[in-house]
Parts: C-alpha cells; structure tokens; sequence
C-alpha cells in the first residue's frame, strides 16, 4: 500500500475526530435575564422561592469609602470583597435611593478598575441591581482559576433597546433620586449557573470598568441552588457558536467522507 495516502487518510480521520470533541468557545454556561422595570431585588429572597442559602449584601452596614477588603454582608464566612469602593447614595445608585452602594471606577475611587468577590462555597446564582449602566461593565465568574463564563453589559443595553417598555428603564427609579441620571438604564441582573447542569457553580467574580464610566450596582445577592428561574432571557452572543460549529463540522464530515471513498477506490479499487 501507499504509505503516503495512509497517512493521508490517517490525517484527516484524526482532524475529524479532534474537531467533534471541540467545545464552543465562550460557551454560555449562564442563563442570564432581566427584570422589569423598577425592580431592585432578587425574586429568591422571596418565600417560597424554594432556593438555599440565599444571602443578600446591601452595602448599607459598610463604611462609604475605598477599602482593600470588605466582608459580604459584613459575614468573612460567607465571602470577601477585595478592592472596594463604596459610595453612599445619590443619582447613579444605592437601591431604594437611601444607604450605601458598591462601585467599581477608578476616576471616581482614585485607585480601582476592578474588584473581585471570592465566595467560600460553590454558588449557583449571582443577582445585582445594575444602576447607572453602561456597555463598559464586565463580570467574569470563576471556579477556583477557571473561567467559567465572561458577561458584557452591552449586551444589556442592546436588549433594553428591543424592548417595547425600553424608556422605562432610563432614569433612577428610586423616590429620592425619581429620574435622575435619565440617559442611563437601571435594571435587576439574574445570572443562573445552568439550569440543565447543575454542576456549573462559581466561587469567584471579577467586577471590571476599564473606561472609567462606573459599574454601579446593589443588593448583591448569591444562592447555592435554585428551583425557579424569573425575568426575561437575553441571547448572548458567542464568538464561535455551537450552531456555526456544527455546521463546520457537517462540511468536514461531508468532505471527509468523500475524500475517504476516493482513498478506498485508489487502494482497493470498484465503488467503496
């Protein structure tokens, strides 16, 4: 036989073996929604939600300034924050329009760009009031050093804009501050570790505002497992999607297969 045109079909059965075990990148291993307008807290707060161990973090008993390290909820056996800046109320956060609220600008704190959360246990949900938004905020959840999924908010604004409620996410909608810094969106953000595997959990989030425009957000809220899921889905975009794959896979399977008959005919002859 031919050793070259072996190693030739060799080459492409094993290029199509490597490709069918190939993940998409950025998998979306999130279900991630939003709320209605004017909402700013978690639906598993609420009896009944059927979640556990769900723990909301306020700000309201932190000290407003920047800090290396706070406690979630005041609580270091739940989690601590590092590289904080908190802010107490007033146009661009602090649900309710009173207490304190959690910031990551490195105009307005002087110093950080980015903080991290790093949670004791495995979690299964992460929710925050998401006020003053813009597309420049990125959280990327983490299980020990391994990145599990990475979220844009314009992927927010992009799905606000389709709504037919769209306006009524602009402007703060707290009775203190009532529709104060109108040019931006305020909306509750559910990220649900994925619903049909329940081994996807994360114990780490990275809060990161490269621009210097501010990731405002509050109620901070974690659950290490959830029932019912609430909200409107937004579709994420993803660089190499599974449904692009596929069908790069099936054009390699289909010119695989072609090109091993003509292989066979060549070594043994007739119609392979």
């Amino acid at each position: 036989m031919n050793k070259k045109t072996l190693v030739t079909l060799f080459s492409a059965t094993t290029l199509l073996s490597t490709l069918s075990t190939i993940t998409p990148a950025n998998a979306a291993n999130f279900l991630v929604t939003v709320e209605a307008p004017k909402v700013q807290e978690s639906s598993l707060l609420k009896s009944g939600s059927g979640a556990t161990n769900v723990y909301e973090d306020t700000f309201n008993s932190d000290k407003v300034g920047v800090f290396n390290q706070v406690y979630f909820n005041g609580d270091s056996n739940i989690g601590t924050y590092q590289n904080v800046f908190i802010n107490s109320a007033d146009q661009y956060g602090s649900a309710g329009g009173t207490g304190n609220y959690f910031d990551v600008d490195k105009n307005r704190s002087k110093q950080y760009s980015t903080s991290t959360l790093t949670l004791k246990t495995p979690q299964r949900y992460f929710g925050l009031w998401w006020s003053a938004g813009d597309a420049s905020n990125t959280l990327d959840f983490y299980s020990g050093n391994t990145l599990v999924d990475s979220f844009t908010t314009s992927d927010v604004i992009q799905f606000i804009a389709k709504q037919p409620n769209s306006k009524d996410y602009y402007g703060n909608p707290t009775q203190n501050y009532q529709g104060q810094d109108s040019s931006e969106p305020f909306a509750f953000l559910n990220f649900y570790a994925d619903p049909n595997n329940t081994n996807v959990t994360f114990d780490k989030i990275v809060f990161s505002n490269n621009s210097g425009t501010g990731f405002e957000s509050d109620n901070h809220t974690i659950a290490q497992s959830y029932k019912t899921t609430s909200g409107t889905s937004i579709s994420k975009s993803v660089p190499e999607s599974s449904s692009s794959l596929g069908i790069f896979l099936t054009g390699i399977v289909g010119l695989s297969s072609i090109f091993t008959r003509r292989i066979r005919q060549r070594l043994f002859g007739g119609v392979a």
